[in-house]
């Protein structure tokens, strides 16, 4: 169903392009908003996908929220502590050999310069 109502949106926003192009069109504010909002298709798609997870929650008689869609379940907060990789064996092995340590560097200056241009 996601699939199909992104193929809907893809559809939708040269639809509207071409309406807003010929001039007779009277109704030009909502092919306007139809643009934009075909525009937004996968974040029309995440709020589909939380709405259907939400509707579609049933309580238990015990009160507590059974899932028909599978859900990760507790997340915990933060983040684990830093732990520097000097003692991994993986480390060592790549800092064993300049050329791997110059190719890593060169490539991220470069990945670095170009999404910053």
């Amino acid at each position: 169903a996601m699939i199909a109502l992104l193929e809907i949106f893809n559809q939708l926003k040269p639809y509207c392009k071409h309406k807003l192009k010929t001039n007779v069109v009277s109704n030009a504010s909502l092919y306007c908003y139809l643009k934009r909002f075909s525009e937004m298709k996968e974040i029309c798609v995440v709020i589909c996908g939380v709405l259907f997870g939400y509707f579609t929650t049933p309580i238990s008689p015990s009160g507590e929220e059974m899932t028909i869609v599978p859900t990760v379940g507790h997340v915990p907060s933060g983040l684990p502590a830093f732990c520097p990789p000097w003692d991994i064996p993986a480390f060592a092995e790549f800092t064993a050999y300049p050329d791997h340590v110059k190719h890593l560097v060169v490539g991220g200056v470069s990945v670095a310069l170009t999404s910053f241009l």
